[in-house]
């Protein structure tokens, strides 16, 4: 055989190899071992095509299914992939689907630009009231944030779930919050979990990845549905980011308890600081939903917001943000390097605490050196 062809076709590595870190298999195409093995090669059966993922893929999902307690988890390219894939696989022109006021910014934008478009009527509900009064005949899906993005309501599941019960209306909740550990949505009888892997699962602020889990109890006709959108949309998953993913998931535990209760800490010392109106932490009582909190979570995450009292300018809150040394400024979260982000031109968010609020992703920082930033940035800013 000539060198070049040698080099395409070499002899196999010797066998016996084992390692503590995971695999990382990447493909394009992936490959049969005969003619008749390609007769039933769908998106079902593993490695037929190359996006429908690769042993590193699968590992992920499975490792994520059974840390949640799903049946099958799909791993989508983002948390807003997941979204996408849920809506367009599970609604249709002329259904409703209703979603709490609170949800990530960007899930409704596609519900405003793509999905409304679709001839699907949506309807925003307030997150700390019930659904009774906003269910149609047509209503087919229902979505759940809890807590609520940025300002961080907690939503009375069991109440909620108990509203739907016996009607023929599916139920999803975006979990990126509680990387799907800390709250347990099968366990209500959510039938579908998404959340941004990006956060708590990465971990390192180096990755962009998603996934979308299935309930036990569902059944098989909605992971197909699922499915057949996930291929449609071609949604791959680098094999490459998957194995962050995998690396991250051994240190989840460690790591989430750590910048919880750093996070926890920092609220608690701000609770009464005179220049916060309010601090928005579930764990702390003036939180909205606090109790549904403490009754249905295990812990909190590493995520709060603070809103400023009413004297507190736009300026200000702008100046305080920027006067702090170990806060970057960021949207996404769940990293071990603490950020801040305010909200001053969100519509909603104004609507309820001006443009005061700022949020903080608290990271592996030493606690203190956290909080003396904080109460230099204040200075800075001029705010008491």
């Amino acid at each position: 055989m000539d060198w070049r062809s040698k080099l395409l076709h070499p002899d196999a590595p010797p066998a016996g190899f084992k390692s503590l870190a995971p695999s990382t298999h990447r493909a394009s195409t992936t490959v049969f071992p005969n003619f008749a093995a390609t007769a039933d090669a769908t998106w079902q059966k593993p490695y037929t095509y190359g996006i429908y993922g690769t042993p590193t893929t699968l590992d992920l999902s499975q490792r994520i299914a059974t840390m949640t307690g799903g049946s099958h988890t799909f791993i989508v390219p983002s948390g807003q992939a997941g979204i996408a894939l849920i809506n367009l696989a599970l609604l249709r022109p002329g259904d409703h689907v209703l979603i709490p006021d609170t949800i990530y910014g960007t899930h409704r934008d596609l519900m405003r630009q793509l999905i409304t478009q679709l001839h699907i009527e949506a309807t925003f509900y307030n997150p700390l009231g019930t659904l009774s009064a906003h269910l149609r005949p047509n209503t087919r899906l229902v979505w759940f944030e809890s807590p609520g993005s940025v300002t961080m309501e907690v939503q009375n599941i069991p109440a909620l779930m108990e509203e739907l019960r016996g009607k023929d209306i599916l139920t999803v909740i975006d979990d990126t919050y509680s990387a799907g550990v800390l709250f347990r949505p099968f366990d209500h009888g959510i039938d579908i979990s998404m959340q941004a892997i990006s956060k708590y699962i990465g971990g390192h602020s180096d990755l962009v990845l998603g996934c979308v889990t299935t309930a036990p109890h569902t059944d098989h006709a909605l992971y197909l549905k699922l499915g057949d959108t996930f291929r449609i949309l071609g949604l791959t998953a680098s094999p490459d980011d998957c194995t962050l993913a995998l690396r991250g998931l051994q240190t989840l535990s460690v790591r989430l308890a750590a910048a919880a209760e750093s996070a926890l800490t920092l609220a608690r010392a701000l609770e009464n600081h005179p220049a916060i109106a309010i601090v928005l932490h579930p764990s702390l009582p003036s939180n909205p939903g606090h109790s549904s909190f403490m009754r249905d979570f295990t812990g909190p995450a590493a995520l709060f917001s603070i809103v400023f009292h009413e004297h507190t300018t736009r300026e200000q809150t702008e100046a305080f943000v920027d006067a702090l040394r170990f806060f970057m400024i960021g949207y996404s979260w769940g990293g071990t390097t603490s950020v801040v982000m305010a909200y001053p031109d969100d519509t909603r968010i104004v609507a309820q605490h001006g443009p005061r609020l700022v949020r903080f992703g608290i990271g592996l920082e030493y606690t203190a050196d956290l909080l003396e930033d904080i109460h230099q940035a204040l200075a800075v800013a001029k705010i008491s």
